[in-house]
């Protein structure tokens, strides 16, 4: 049976890095909103188990290949870019049948503050500057310095972040996380602004501007209440892994289903979205 075109670029990649070999890699478990997720980022791949879950999520940066792993039933599935797409166009069509089905006052409120939402958490990507603290701690056998993420003036976010450095963790090494991020806003272009979600920004706050890796990090909301809380609990910049730590282990079944794969994590981007200013 002809093996199919992701297969195919996966036995590539393992003749390449030599099948079995071993290397280092960073591994990094964060707990956010009351759940530990475990991050393992090498060049451009990640992947993603969340504690307590048989649903481990790979995402391959250089063929923008997604793939859920379910190690109890011992299946996996793919999705590429275009069938994020379909999926983001399919989110866009249900937004617009539920608006749809309900009176117009209440379709034109809603359109209104998804797309103040919109506006807002733009506005919170372009504009956040950082400013340290006299905090200074340590977190996960990490030194970290305090900062505050500033939006006009007004502070949305408060942390304590891991100096970027080639002893520790530079941002070229969050490669994986930068492509994720791509992948899911290329994926939803479209439906973005409808939907009221603008996801450059990636799973782990705004890491293009940051001072250093975020060990503790919690939003602030405009009532002065802390939001969606972040703390790194496991830090290692040496991990093991071999070429079967980034795809499906072999005798797992394949299933047709990518719509499944992507789904789960755009409404997981929407749960962790962050505070507004």
């Amino acid at each position: 049976m002809r093996k199919p075109l992701a297969a195919l670029r996966l036995a590539a990649a393992a003749l390449t890095l030599g099948y079995g070999e071993a290397s280092a890699a960073h591994r990094i478990s964060l707990v956010r909103a009351g759940t530990q997720v475990t991050y393992i980022l090498q060049e451009d791949k990640v992947r993603i188990e969340e504690k307590g879950s048989p649903r481990v999520l790979i995402f391959d940066g250089k063929s923008m290949e997604f793939f859920e792993v379910d190690t109890e039933k011992k299946t996996w599935a793919v999705a590429t870019l275009r069938d994020a797409q379909t999926q983001g166009k399919a989110l866009g069509e249900q937004l617009e049948a539920a608006d749809a089905a309900v009176p117009p006052e209440q379709r034109q409120r809603a359109i209104a503050e998804r797309r103040e939402r919109f506006a807002r958490w733009t506005k919170l990507l372009a504009e956040t500057r950082f400013e340290p603290t006299t905090d200074h701690g340590k977190v996960a056998g990490q030194s970290c310095d305090g900062y505050s993420e500033l939006v006009d003036g007004k502070v949305v976010a408060e942390g304590c972040y891991i100096p970027w450095s080639r002893k520790t963790i530079r941002k070229e090494d969050l490669l994986a996380l930068a492509r994720l991020a791509e992948f899911l806003n290329t994926a939803l272009a479209e439906v973005e602004s409808t939907a009221g979600i603008d996801l450059r920004d990636g799973p782990l706050g705004r890491l293009s501007r940051a001072p250093g890796f975020p060990a503790l990090r919690y939003d602030i909301a405009r009532d002065g209440k802390s939001g969606v809380q972040l703390k790194l609990v496991e830090f290692l910049t040496k991990a093991t892994v071999t070429p079967e730590t980034f795809r499906p282990p072999a005798g797992y079944t394949r299933l047709d289903r990518p719509a499944e794969v992507v789904e789960p994590v755009i409404k997981r981007s929407l749960e962790e979205a962050p505070v507004q200013p």
